[in-house]
């Protein structure tokens, strides 16, 4: 993960998040932008920041309460170029 970089970084979260974790595209938010920059080795700014670009992109919903994978295909391949 120290290779890639944020964007892929932020996606990896994401979809382990959704995968591994809850098994589900949309998922509770209980984590804080904290709770997203640690594993990924990211400041806050920096979550952020992307989380509203992937937002804008419409790769992923988020709102006070969940998180939702809106586009899997374009987020895995951030994920995969990292």
């Amino acid at each position: 993960m120290a290779k890639k970089q944020t964007y892929g970084r932020l996606a990896d979260v994401i979809i382990c998040l959704s995968n591994r974790i809850y098994k589900t595209p949309r998922f509770p938010l209980h984590l804080s932008r904290k709770d997203f920059a640690e594993p990924s080795g990211m400041s806050i700014e920096s979550i952020a920041r992307i989380l509203t670009k992937f937002k804008a992109d419409g790769l992923i919903e988020v709102t006070n309460e969940y998180v939702e994978i809106l586009d899997f295909d374009k987020l895995n391949l951030i994920s995969l170029k990292g």
